[in-house]
């Protein structure tokens, strides 16, 4: 073990896999410390699943205990409030039947009425004041208790509104009122209070409605049972309507001095959400959770028997009342657990101490193995695999110390074999005759030999860190167009190999070169410059500029028969004609016919004169000029040119020219010279009476332009194939061929930067396939020959 070895928890005896990597799960921490830290999480685990748990279980408990004691307690409110309603309601109709109706009788005493009220208002201490009304809203009478002040805006008020209710009732039916009467205390003391008001309009034997008894209840007493309840269950208690407005709050109203219903802005649905308002005035008793963590039990106030209800009573209390026992329970357990953590953390460090010490002597006997102390030993008593590891430990230093001093001869070797290396590729650097340049990632010089300095003329410190294409390449578009060309070869393809190019030396004089650019990058795949050899291929230019002339003087040649034979019967034919006309001309003195032999001669004579300046043009070294050229057009003249040929090979020409072919922009010396070199090899490849076949067309990119030859001859060898282009390689016996017409041609091909291909079937025939793009480049690149 040691700082760096990975520790695994194996699960399980299935093949030993390792499930768990326990070091992942620290930061870079000593081995003590991780051991501690083990044994600490070891101790208190069980412990914390046991405290959540019990913490779970009891919170569960006491929350279920909270809500039934909170149910119970607004139950209790709720009978409480009942029966004091219930009790209003009977004395008021206790009153309203005994002693109010007699008020419509004729001849009734009122003040013995009154009288009786006032008696039955002192023995009932829940009441404010009783009136009876008659079916017009008029007052009849009022009575109230003693003690109770008198006068006041609202002695005789509201007949016209409780009229208006009654009249909606049927008989025996009474109506539930929230209201506000001002009384007066004293002179000019008036005070709001806060009343319930008990209607119970009063018919007569046919069913009219003779008049309203209202019993006025003090709202604080009636519903003085609201706050009762458990104390540690204090919370927030209210009384609402069934639209939401309340009658009591305890945080807003509990001293009963006016009415909470008449302020618009503050009802049940501005404190709840419209959720669990609905629900505690939904008609149904229960409990949920609300917002602001909250516990809301509510439950309906029946006023009348059988009838629905309109008051409810909800009690909101603090989750956080319900959690303290639960917040006692866990401080005791995370002291408890704390203890338990401080005592196995003393023990994980004495326990890693002695552990890990043999650790730390194998880490130190490392430290001295890794300074060059192979002689050090490391020795371990502990009666276990650390003992045993030490003794390992010996037997690899031993082993390092030999494998070292063996490396270090190698090393030496080595070393050797480069310095020898790096100073025969100094010697070859020093003393090519290519130029050899090494530039960085921005093309400017690092490296510049003795090769560079002979063909550029610039010394080593006039070329180190100047930039390449400005030092070798002149000014211009065309430089420029061919320096960002090299750029993109160089991105796609990573080299571009014997391209043929001008550079400039430091005198001014250009010079025809052959360049081959390779691009260097590191292990990230990242540029880190060029390495650049350059060749002066003059001498060779001018060669293939001779081998060229000596392959159109050998086609020159080998037409010459046809051209003799060409030439001999038109001058037959005048000779003959010339005799002719001189005959007729001695025995008769009429032209006629005379004119016709005259054409004749003139046609035949002009004749012997095209084949002459075909011949001459073969033989010309004219220059390589790029013009506008029909290919159609040059096929048809180079067959033309070869019909005396094919004629006397009974050899026939299958024609399939493209109509819509596009103008090349090309030499037309040069490319008449690869379809005449194309047809000839044709022509030699064919047995008499065969069938050459000439197609042209449009490349799909519309760039590039086909040229198709295909014989039906005896074909090539595959062994043959791949050297056809070379140059003096030749197939024909005898002087027939020179071996350089297709080395030709396809140089001419490639300097116009297209391409050709060849597929030949022993005994089939051949088949020659041109691609020349319409418009050529201005550079030549030529591949090496193979």
């Amino acid at each position: 073990m040691g700082d760096g070895t990975e520790a695994a928890v194996e699960m399980g005896n299935c093949g030993g896999n390792r499930l768990v990597n326990l070091n992942k799960l620290f930061p870079r921490l000593p081995i003590r410390n991780k051991l501690a830290i083990a044994f600490g999480a070891l101790a208190t685990v069980p412990l914390i699943v046991t405290g959540v748990i019990g913490t779970t279980v009891t919170l569960r408990y006491l929350e279920e205990s909270a809500a039934r004691r909170l149910s119970h307690d607004l139950q209790t409110a709720r009978e409480r409030t009942e029966h004091l309603l219930a009790t209003a309601q009977r004395d008021v109709r206790f009153l309203a039947t005994g002693v109010l109706d007699r008020a419509f009788e004729a001849g009734t005493d009122l003040e013995a009425l009154d009288s009786a009220a006032v008696a039955f208002l002192r023995a009932k201490p829940s009441f404010v004041q009783v009136k009876l009304f008659h079916a017009d809203g008029e007052l009849i009478l009022i009575g109230r208790g003693s003690g109770r002040p008198t006068g006041g805006s609202g002695s005789g008020a509201g007949g016209a509104y409780y009229t208006y209710r009654a009249r909606a009732l049927e008989p025996g039916e009474d109506v539930w009122l929230p209201a506000e009467i001002t009384v007066q205390h004293g002179v000019g003391d008036l005070v709001a209070l806060p009343i319930i008001a008990i209607v119970l309009p009063r018919y007569d034997e046919v069913g009219e409605l003779q008049g309203v008894a209202v019993g006025e209840v003090y709202a604080s007493r009636l519903f003085a049972a609201l706050e009762s309840g458990s104390p540690e269950l204090a919370g927030v208690t209210g009384l609402v309507s069934a639209d939401g407005r309340f009658l009591y709050q305890s945080e807003r109203k509990s001293d009963w001095r006016s009415l909470l219903a008449p302020e618009p802005d503050f009802n049940l649905f501005s404190q709840f959400t419209p959720e669990v308002a609905r629900r505690v005035v939904g008609g149904e008793p229960g409990s949920m959770q609300a917002e602001g963590d909250q516990l809301v039990s509510f439950t309906p106030l029946r006023l009348h028997d059988g009838d629905g209800a309109s008051l409810f009573i909800y009690r909101s209390v603090p989750r956080s009342v319900i959690g303290r026992p639960v917040r006692r329970f866990l401080f005791g357990a995370s002291a408890g657990g704390l203890l338990v953590l401080l005592a196995a953390l003393v023990f994980a460090v004495v326990a890693a101490t002695h552990f890990t010490r043999p650790i730390y002597q194998l880490r130190e006997g490392a430290r001295s193995i890794a300074a060059g102390d192979f002689d050090h030993q490391v020795r371990i008593e502990t009666n276990d695999e650390l003992e045993e590891l030490s003794a390992d430990f010996g037997d690899m230093a031993d082993r390092l110390r030999d494998y070292t001093q063996g490396l270090e001869g190698l090393v030496a070797a080595r070393s050797q074999e480069l310095r020898e290396a790096h100073a025969e590729l100094e010697e070859i650097l020093a003393h090519s005759e290519d130029a050899i340049i090494r530039l960085d990632a921005r093309s400017r010089v690092q490296v510049w030999n003795q090769g560079a300095e002979k063909l550029f003329g610039y010394t080593i410190a006039e070329a180190t860190g100047r930039d390449v294409n400005q030092l070798l390449m002149g000014p211009g578009r065309e430089s420029r167009r061919e320096a960002a060309m090299i750029s993109r070869e160089l991105v796609s393809k990573g080299s571009i190999l014997d391209f043929h190019t001008t550079r400039v030396r430091n005198d001014g004089r250009p010079i025809s070169v052959s360049l081959s650019q390779t691009l260097i990058r590191d292990a990230r795949n990242q540029p880190l410059g060029c390495t650049l050899i350059i060749r002066d291929v003059t001498s060779s230019e001018a060669l293939e500029k001779q081998m060229l002339r000596s392959e159109r003087l050998a086609a020159a040649g080998r037409l010459a028969a046809g051209i003799a034979h060409e030439i001999n019967n038109p001058i037959g034919i005048v000779l003959n004609r010339l005799e002719c006309l001189d005959l007729e001309l001695s025995e008769r003195a009429s032209d006629d016919g005379v004119r016709e032999d005259l054409q004749v001669i003139r046609d035949q004579t002009e004749r012997v004169g095209e084949v002459a300046r075909r011949l001459l043009s073969l033989a010309r070294d004219e220059p390589d000029v790029r013009e506008a050229l029909d290919l159609n057009e040059l096929v048809g003249s180079v067959v033309h040119f070869l019909e005396p040929t094919l004629e006397k090979r009974a050899l026939q020409v299958d024609w399939d020219l493209a109509s819509d072919l596009p103008t090349l922009h090309a030499s037309h010396h040069g490319i008449e010279i690869v379809v005449l070199n194309l047809l000839l090899n044709a022509i030699d490849a064919s047995g008499d009476g065969g069938v050459i076949s000439l197609a042209t067309d449009t490349e799909e990119d519309g760039q590039s332009v086909k040229l198709e030859v295909t014989d039906q001859g005896s074909g090539i060898e595959g062994a043959f194939l791949e050297r056809i282009f070379e140059p003096f390689f030749t197939t024909k016996a005898g002087p027939r061929g020179t071996g350089l017409g297709l080395a030709v041609t396809r140089n001419v091909i490639q300097s116009h930067g297209g391409d050709v291909s060849v597929s030949s079937e022993r005994g089939v025939g051949s088949r020659f396939v041109v691609t020349l793009p319409r418009r050529a480049r201005g550079l030549k690149w030529k591949r090496a020959m193979s």
